[in-house]
């Protein structure tokens, strides 16, 4: 049904778990539910999103000064500055593993023998998303299933949300340069810092 041949079809996943295509879909298919919600006639009072969905977040509270066409430029800057960054390989790779299901007691001193292993996210008392090299990855994942946990690798290899990605945070930082923001009935929260 989607015309794609088993090719295509490869090329497209291999982009999904790309950092910049995968952000972008995420992009997209927040602004697509956003839209639908305001067609459903539902108004925010307040936004909030988390990663990507904090781009996402501040598009659609209208708080920059941006047209379509506009916020179309900035995402292809920010497609360029991660293939820079991935060609000058500034950023290491590793494995991300979700961890859910687990005692963060437990999962506290399964990491105090890892310590070149880093949170990405922790997004609820019992689920987080840690950043390691396989050896290190693959012992946390061994003791924390033989302990119950649910464990899930991601096949995207950045340490997103870490000091690793800080070239890239730096540069997407001087995309805002020169954008004024502008009020908006929406009151929006960071994160990082609500």
């Amino acid at each position: 049904p989607t015309l794609l041949n088993e090719k295509g079809a490869a090329q497209l996943d291999a982009l999904m778990h790309r950092v910049d295509y995968g952000s972008e879909m995420v992009f997209a298919a927040d602004q697509a539910v956003y839209s639908l919600l305001r067609l459903f006639g539902v108004t925010p009072d307040a936004m909030l999103g988390h990663s990507t969905g904090e781009n996402a977040a501040i598009v659609a509270s209208g708080c920059l000064d941006l047209d379509r066409d506009g916020i179309g430029r900035m995402i292809s800057r920010m497609n360029d500055i991660f293939d820079d960054v991935d060609k000058r390989g500034v950023v290491p790779t590793g494995i991300l593993l979700t961890i859910a299901a687990f005692d963060r007691a437990a999962l506290n001193a399964l990491l105090e023998a890892h310590s070149n292993v880093h949170f990405t996210m922790d997004n609820c008392p019992n689920q987080v998303v840690l950043f390691g090299d396989e050896a290190d990855i693959d012992d946390i994942q061994r003791k924390a299933v033989a302990e119950g946990a649910v464990c899930t690798r991601l096949p995207i290899s950045w340490g997103y949300h870490t000091h690793f990605v800080g070239p890239m945070a730096e540069q997407f930082g001087k995309l805002f340069d020169g954008v004024s923001l502008k009020s908006s009935p929406v009151t929006l929260y960071s994160c990082a810092t609500a």
